[in-house]
C-alpha cells in the first residue's frame, strides 16, 4: 500500500486531498462523505481506501 504524507479535508466542497510520499504529488478524491473521512482518520476502514474494488473507489483527479 502507498504510503501517505498528508492528508486534509474540505467538507464544504467534500474533497479529500492526499500527498504520496514516493512522489510528492497530491491526489484530490471528491464527493467524500465526511463520516468516510472520520473513518479514516481513526483507521476504522475494514480495506484500505486503496486497496478497495474498482466499483468502489472514490472520483480522483491529480493534482501536482
Amino acid at each position: 500500500m502507498p504510503s501517505t504524507s498528508k492528508t486534509e479535508y474540505d467538507p464544504a466542497k467534500r474533497v479529500l486531498s492526499v500527498w504520496f510520499v514516493a512522489s510528492g504529488k497530491r491526489y484530490d478524491f471528491e464527493e467524500v462523505p465526511a463520516e468516510t473521512y472520520k473513518r479514516l482518520s481513526v483507521g476504522v476502514c475494514q480495506r484500505p481506501l486503496f486497496q478497495r474494488p474498482h466499483s468502489q473507489s472514490l472520483p480522483l483527479s491529480p493534482r501536482s
